[in-house]
């Protein structure tokens, strides 16, 4: 969903437009399954489970937008 997301223009060239397609709905399901999961004995792992998530995905976050900047890179000097 986030690699058709970013096709469209304004949400591409939006640091924040691009930040939440990579991180809302993921940030957001976490958050509601930890207030009506009654994690209230495991929190921590939960807290450990989300929290290697979120590393995760920042760190393909950030590959998305080294990628997404070369290419930009390579269109603008074809031009």
């Amino acid at each position: 969903m986030t690699v058709y997301l970013n096709l469209y223009a304004n949400i591409r060239s939006s640091r924040v437009y691009r930040m939440l397609t990579f991180f809302l709905l993921p940030v957001l399901s976490m958050l509601v399954m930890f207030i009506l999961g009654g994690f209230d004995d495991i929190w921590q792992l939960f807290a450990i489970a989300s929290g290697t998530f979120v590393i995760t995905h920042l760190f393909f976050y950030i590959r998305f937008l080294k990628g997404s900047y070369t290419i930009q890179q390579q269109i603008e000097s074809k031009v």
